[in-house]
C-alpha cells in the first residue's frame, strides 16, 4: 500500500484492476471503489449488505467492549447508537450548545487581545474551551476553563 497520495495510486491501478477491486491490509480485504458509479451502486443502493468496518480487536474490542461507534460493526447496536449520537448532536439539539460556543468563543477573543503574542496560552484556552463544550454536552458538567481545578490536576 503506497505510504503517500494513495489515491493516485488507486487510479492508475483501475486500468489494470477495474473500477472496483480489494487489497489486503494489515489481514484486512479493503475494497476499493475507483468510480462514482460503483460507489453509489454498492454504497447507495446496497449499503445494507455491504456496510460494515474492519474489526479492529484492540480498539474495538478490548479498549472499548465493542461500544465506541466508530469501531461498532453495521448492525442493530451501530444503528442504535447512531440514533443516539444524531438524537444529541443533530441539527436540532446543537442549538442548545450555541451559549457555550459563544462563550469559548468570546474567551478565546478576550485572551488573544489582552496577550496577541501569547500562541501558545491561546491554543490552551482552545483547547479547554472545546474540552468543557464537549463535557457540558456529553456529561452535562459544568462550563470550566484551563485554569480549573479539574483540569489543572
Amino acid at each position: 500500500m503506497p505510504k503517500k497520495m494513495p489515491w493516485l495510486h488507486f487510479t492508475e491501478w483501475k486500468a489494470q484492476y477495474g473500477t472496483i477491486f480489494s487489497l489486503n491490509l494489515a489481514g484486512q480485504p479493503v475494497v476499493v471503489l475507483n468510480s462514482h458509479k460503483a460507489t453509489g451502486d454498492l454504497l447507495d443502493r446496497c449499503s445494507g449488505i455491504y456496510s460494515d468496518r474492519p474489526c479492529f480487536i484492540m480498539a474495538g474490542e478490548l479498549l472499548t467492549g465493542g461500544i465506541f461507534m466508530v469501531f461498532a460493526p453495521y448492525g442493530e447496536v451501530w444503528r442504535k447508537m447512531c440514533h443516539a449520537s444524531n438524537k444529541g448532536f443533530g441539527q436540532r439539539a446543537i442549538e442548545q450548545y450555541k451559549v457555550w460556543q459563544f462563550k469559548g468563543a468570546a474567551l478565546n477573543v478576550l485572551d488573544i487581545m489582552e496577550s496577541p503574542q501569547s500562541w501558545v496560552d491561546h491554543l490552551k484556552v482552545v483547547c479547554s474551551t472545546t474540552a468543557s463544550n464537549i463535557l457540558t454536552a456529553v456529561y452535562g458538567w459544568p462550563w470550566i476553563t484551563a485554569k480549573d481545578k479539574q483540569i489543572v490536576s
